[in-house]
């Protein structure tokens, strides 16, 4: 699979059935979102909401944490799918991946998956997205206001889950800002 830019392929909202929206780094709150400070490895959250705040029995089991969250200000996204208070907050990780799992996806069923990392920062790093094994891409991390990665049609395995690691791309350092996850209408 490669990276999708949402300027190449037009996705309309009722392609979908579900949108959890998921923001790393912060407890502040963004209408629609899950946003989450806490790093620390184990089940993050049991059952995300959705983005009209219904709860989806969609979890997040961290199995290898960030280091660390760092907060900033002044990133304008331009990517559709994540508002820029969005940004105001990002996992780092200074080792070599952060890593999950997604519980309690619909077995069978396809979903897309957009990730997005950003940084208030002049080094240069990116991230590399690896999902179910399957290295999807890299995205910049440095002031990146545009770019995102996306992983079309991932299959939920028999137990509801799917796998992702944020690895290094390249630089010292591990960045995750944002997850959208849309599952696609049956």
């Amino acid at each position: 699979m490669q990276p999708s830019r949402h300027e190449s392929k037009q996705i309309t909202i009722s392609d979908f059935d579900q949108i959890i929206n998921v923001g790393f780094g912060s407890n502040a709150q963004v209408a629609g979102w899950n946003r989450y400070a806490s790093f620390a490895l184990g089940v993050l959250d049991a059952s995300l909401n959705n983005n009209s705040g219904a709860e989806t029995g969609v979890g997040i089991n961290v199995t290898n944490a960030p280091s660390g969250a760092s907060t900033q200000s002044g990133l304008v996204s331009e990517v559709p799918d994540v508002p820029s208070a969005i940004l105001t907050a990002t996992w780092a990780d200074t080792a070599n991946s952060i890593a999950y799992t997604i519980t309690g996806l619909t077995p069978g069923r396809s979903y897309d998956i957009l990730f997005m990392s950003s940084r208030a920062t002049t080094t240069v790093s990116s991230t590399r997205i690896t999902v179910n094994g399957t290295v999807i891409g890299d995205m910049p991390a440095a002031n990146n206001v545009s770019s995102s990665v996306l992983a079309q049609n991932v299959t939920a395995n028999s137990s509801g889950e799917a796998t992702v690691v944020a690895g290094r791309g390249s630089g010292s350092y591990v960045y995750l800002t944002a997850m959208v996850v849309k599952r696609r209408a049956a």
